[in-house]
């Protein structure tokens, strides 16, 4: 078994050999005659199958497919003597749980010999195979819900009071669900510690009846987002909201750069659009680079759309993913805000298309098909809905700036900071007169100055781990990834070597594999030795890393932003993450350590990217 998506009908149609259809998974089209377009559109425009361009744009976990399982013939057939240790315990593995897959087996009895005892007992008719339909992974989500039995309020005056008395969970529970319109789910009871067998007591007294509901999976449910007062709009901000709202009016494909200072107010005229297209009755599009940048984003949209922004981003789990999705599909929230593989949601009458920090290469799908860029994804899809599409940034990609120069784009700009707010003042550092230390003598003595002031500071070093590399001081041979041929990192915290490119990982050799000598020394700094080099100079400071290493779990990155918002800590040291369009208070002081490095990567962006990265 597995999944197909309709496509299309063709003209004729032979039936005969045709296979039968075991579940139908959706009972109205999941893809609409727009979205299957764009999807035909990216498949040919970066080479790569329909099938994987579908995959892409639908959420994981929606899919069926077929699995095969093993079953035990006649076990007698065969004398014990003739069967190996690793088939004997297959048998009795599978004898025991009357079936088994082959995972369930590995599991079991670990990889070892396993998978080849399986093949050869089956290739012996010891073992038969056969073929079950797995149902998709994701699935709406079901809560049971305790409903009361209709009653009036004399039968709550005159019949409670004796059921409180005799019974006081029973009294309560029917109390709360009086209080609480007749019905809530259990796990609200729960809460207030009223458990299964008081609702079970009351189910056989005929006095509540059990059901169950659809309950939303939505991680930003309780995300703080109050109303804040909107300052007046600048002229800048105005005039590019009405050049906008004028687009937004006509219902054509209309594409605007808008470039804007660093704390210019973007996201305003970002939210004054969206307002504008949601009067309208059409949907709105929000793509950040970042998962580091989703929860300011979404803070803003839901402090000024509530309950109608939904949220799509890789770092939600499956059924998250799957009931925003269905949100959106429904057209109960006309408000998408997420990361690159947003630009796929199924928004109902698609108005506005914002693409925050457009120049970012996060944009960009690279190791898998298919291997779309989320921006020019975007400007499509604009096209083909008759949408408006909105690129912002401080720091445009030079396309997109050409494309604005020779008049494809609409050039908007905001020239100057919100309430004429000056620059940064910035300092240069020559490192070459600093004798190797990772923090420059002038950033010292203004860290030092702010963190007596209780001021903050974020530091950016755009290079995880503690040792970009580790070279033969006799030789000069740097320690290289056996697949990637690229430098390995050192990480101090696990004492290994790994490639930020495959992941492979391994202890650090003791001699060199070049002459064998045995001066290996580590060069470079990453972000654990800076966070080193923060806890030995400033040794009363509270820090927070935030890299690749330290945002694995789901939510380490809402989790770290949020405790320096709340003021957990005096410093945040991180690679670009902390480079993007995050806004805190309190923070007076940014540095950069080793700034100029990424400008000799083998890219021919890297010059732009580096002055990108700085002035972001």
């Amino acid at each position: 078994w597995t999944t197909g998506i309709v496509v299309g009908q063709p003209d004729r149609c032979e039936l005969d050999g045709l296979k039968s259809v075991g579940l139908l998974l959706d009972p109205h089209p999941v893809v609409s005659p727009r979205a299957l377009a764009l999807c035909r559109w990216i498949a040919g425009y970066y080479v790569c199958s329909l099938a994987s361009v579908l995959k892409a744009a639908l959420p994981a976990g929606i899919h069926t497919a077929s699995g095969q399982r093993f079953a035990l013939e006649d076990r007698d057939r065969v004398s014990e003597d003739l069967l190996t240790l690793p088939q004997r315990a297959v048998l009795e593995q599978v004898q025991a749980s009357g079936s088994a897959t082959l995972r369930q087996i590995e599991r079991r009895l670990g990889n070892g010999q396993t998978r080849t005892a399986v093949t050869n007992l089956v290739r012996r008719g010891l073992l038969r195979t056969y073929q079950e339909m797995r149902r998709p992974r994701v699935r709406p989500k079901r809560e049971r819900t305790v409903e009361l039995i209709p009653k009036d309020e004399k039968w709550m005056e005159l019949e409670l009071p004796g059921i409180e008395r005799r019974a006081p969970k029973q009294g309560e529970c029917l109390r709360r669900l009086w209080s609480s319109g007749g019905k809530l789910r259990s796990a609200e009871l729960r809460e207030i510690g009223i458990g299964p067998g008081v609702e079970r007591a009351l189910a056989a007294r005929n006095l509540v009846q059990f059901g169950y509901e659809e309950v939303m999976r939505d991680p930003y449910a309780d995300l703080e987002s109050t109303p804040e007062e909107a300052p007046d709009l600048t002229s800048s901000q105005a005039e590019a909201l009405a050049r906008i709202r004028e687009s937004l009016d006509g219902g054509s494909y209309r594409c605007h750069l808008l470039h804007g200072v660093t704390g210019s107010g973007k996201t305003r005229v970002y939210l004054d659009a969206a307002a504008h297209a949601l009067k309208q009755g059409r949907g709105v599009l929000a793509l950040v680079p970042e998962i580091s940048l989703t929860p300011q984003t979404v803070r803003h949209f839901k402090a000024r759309f509530g309950d109608r922004v939904a949220v799509l981003h890789s770092r939600l789990s499956e059924g998250e993913r799957y009931d925003a999705w269905r949100e959106v599909l429904r057209g109960h929230r006309p408000v998408v805000v997420g990361t690159r593989s947003a630009v796929f949601a199924p928004v109902r009458n698609l108005g506005l298309i914002v693409v925050d920090e457009e120049h970012d290469a996060s944009y960009k799908q690279t190791d898998r098909s298919p291997r779309y860029h989320a921006r020019d994804v975007a400007l499509m899809r604009g096209s083909m809905e008759g949408a408006c599409v909105v690129l912002g940034s401080a720091t445009p990609s030079l396309e997109s700036f050409h494309n604005a120069s020779t008049g494809k784009f609409d050039l908007l700009t905001l020239p100057e900071r919100v309430d004429a707010r000056p620059l940064p003042d910035v300092t240069l550092v020559d490192l070459k007169k600093e004798r190797g230390q990772v923090i420059s003598h002038a950033l010292r003595e203004m860290m030092l100055d702010r963190l007596g002031k209780g001021e903050r500071i974020i530091l950016l070093q755009n290079r995880r781990g503690y040792a970009p590399f580790v070279q033969c001081a006799d030789c000069g041979k740097a320690i290289e990834c056996r697949v990637c041929q690229v430098t390995l990192t050192y990480h101090a915290q696990v004492q290994r070597l790994v490639c930020h490119y495959c992941g492979v990982s391994e202890m650090p050799p003791r001699v060199c594999g070049s002459c064998g000598g045995t001066r290996l020394e580590r060069y470079g700094v990453g972000t654990q030795r800076v966070e080193e080099t923060l806890e030995q100079q400033f040794p009363g400071a509270r820090v927070i890393r935030m890299d690749v290493d330290t945002t694995r779990r789901k939510g380490a990155h809402d989790h770290l932003l949020e405790a320096f918002r709340r003021g957990e800590a005096d410093i945040l040291l991180g690679t670009q993450m902390v480079a993007k369009g995050l806004d805190f208070p309190g923070v007076t002081l940014v540095g950069v350590v080793s700034g100029d490095t990424a400008i000799h990567l083998p890219d021919f962006r890297a010059g732009e990217r580096t002055f990108q990265m700085l002035v972001q």
